[in-house]
């Protein structure tokens, strides 16, 4: 039985009237007391207080439990208890867009609280981050790195506790539809490998959309920070700081790497006026996403497979299509109607701008029916030639690819300074499945019109010949026959 259960109401009830006049009477001495007893007041008058409340607590008891005549017994559940689950704070995962291709459920991000971490060396200027605005890549002080890694990785300590964090040591930067998710593939297969935690095991999309709010139709997402960006890398970071061998004359290197494989990096760059350093640039002065890589990994090593344009954006237009809201028939008519219509919308916006500030304009992009834009090949290579030099790429055609699909594998792992595979595994890898094949959607659409070919192929030809004459390769003219 509760304390007090046993008073009468009326003992209570004189109880509570004595505490009452205590209290008034308290109250009236300390508005009229003088300094001398203001002291000796002050406890007095907290005294009453205390034993007001306490009278009051069990007179509240006393009541319940002569009411029921049942000792009180709490809820079994808390208060809220339905709602305890939508109160946790999770990792978000990144932004995956309705056009964006799924994400495998192995490569998931987790749905896992995340502890505060103390910022890494390359976040040392990011200590007043503002969440709506674009991190400052270009302020970040750039990472000490590790000799005996590979892999640009380096120690992160908080107090006790160090942990290897790291960036990419090659980025497969293009271009959309041009099999970079097939050579991806492939290239998952050598164990000197890691993939980040990522859409398809590869892609971030972060310097290109993520760290701006950007999608391909949108432009008002929530901004993606850099540590977001850096723990895409920290299992892989795991797996290569244990994993070590003799080699380079260091008894503990660590030969594995980590990369990604964003298609757009390559031509994206829509993002430049939200860049700090541009805000009294112009487009021709302008600091872009080869120069952001730069910054934090000089000698990151870069993979582009282009296609013939004209077929690229076929492929393309089919695939965007599927994911777009308003959707309308797939057909080689509609098709020729939207490159009409975008050829179009180019002309109007270079009749009043350059061609660049039109190419890396998000308004066009986000309305212009066809992809045309990504076809400039030439103009944002340049970009990438005038921050890195040109040994550090490695550029293909996506119908040399298809012919001899071992040998570029093995050229690519050349490239990046992969260990060797046996001739066996090298057949395994190269006779796999494509990764992605014209579904029966696709394939009802049937072959693009020959008017519309023309029409591209007139349009690309200069193009094509410009790209031909800055890789000093008549290959990339794309005179040669189409493959089916």
């Amino acid at each position: 039985m509760l304390f007090g259960a046993s008073m009468s109401s009326l003992t209570m009830k004189r109880h509570y009237a004595n505490t009452t006049l205590v209290y008034q009477r308290g109250v009236k001495l300390f508005v009229s007391s003088t300094p001398s007893m203001l002291r000796l007041r002050i406890k007095r008058l907290v005294m009453a207080i205390m034993a007001a409340l306490f009278v009051l607590v069990v007179l509240r008891a006393s009541i319940g439990s002569s009411g029921s005549g049942h000792t009180y017994v709490p809820n079994s559940e808390p208060a809220g208890f339905q709602d305890l689950a939508g109160s946790h704070t999770v990792l978000e995962p990144l932004i995956i867009h309705k056009n964006m291709e799924p994400v495998p459920p192995e490569e998931e991000p987790r749905q896992t609280e995340k502890k505060p971490e103390k910022k890494t060396e390359v976040e040392k200027k990011m200590a007043k981050v503002d969440p709506a605005a674009p991190d400052d890549v270009m302020s970040m002080t750039q990472p000490n790195l590790l000799s005996n890694f590979k892999n640009p990785c380096w120690r992160e300590t908080n107090g006790p506790i160090s942990r290897v964090r790291c960036l990419p040591y090659f980025h497969l930067i293009g271009v959309d539809k041009s099999g970079t998710t097939d050579l991806w593939y492939r290239l998952s297969q050598h164990p000197d490998l890691v993939k980040p935690n990522a859409v398809l095991g590869k892609e971030t999309h972060w310097w290109s959309w993520r760290r701006f709010g950007f999608d391909i139709w949108v432009n008002n997402a929530r901004i993606q920070h850099f540590n977001e960006y850096l723990s895409a890398f920290d299992k892989p970071a795991l797996q290569i700081n244990s994993t070590t061998q003799a080699s380079h004359g260091i008894p503990d290197y660590h030969q594995l790497v980590t990369g990604e494989g964003s298609p757009t990096v390559f031509w994206d760059m829509t993002g430049w006026n939200r860049i700090p350093q541009n805000n009294d640039k112009t487009m021709d002065t302008a600091l872009l996403t080869p120069h952001c890589i730069h910054h934090l990994t000089p000698k990151a090593k870069f993979l582009i497979i282009f296609r013939n344009p004209t077929d690229r954006l076929y492929s393309d237009y089919l695939f965007l299509q599927l994911y777009r809201a308003h959707k309308k028939p797939l057909t080689a008519q509609s098709f020729h109607t939207d490159v009409q219509e975008s050829l179009l919308m180019l002309k109007q916006c270079q009749d009043q701008h350059t061609l660049k500030e039109c190419l890396f304009n998000k308004t066009l992009h986000m309305n212009i029916p066809v992809r045309i834009p990504v076809s400039f090949y030439a103009v944002y290579l340049k970009e990438w030639f005038k921050v890195f030099p040109r040994e550090n790429f490695l550029i293909l055609r996506n119908e040399d690819y298809s012919k001899d699909i071992r040998g570029h594998v093995e050229k690519v792992y050349n490239f990046l300074e992969f260990s060797k595979l046996p001739d066996q595994e090298l057949n395994r890898i190269a006779n796999m499945s494509r990764a992605y094949t014209r579904n029966k959607q696709h394939q009802a659409a049937g072959e693009m019109l020959g008017e519309t070919r023309e029409l591209l192929n007139n349009f690309h030809k200069d193009l094509n010949i410009d790209l031909a004459q800055l890789l000093q390769d008549d290959r990339f003219k794309w005179t040669d026959p189409v493959l089916k």
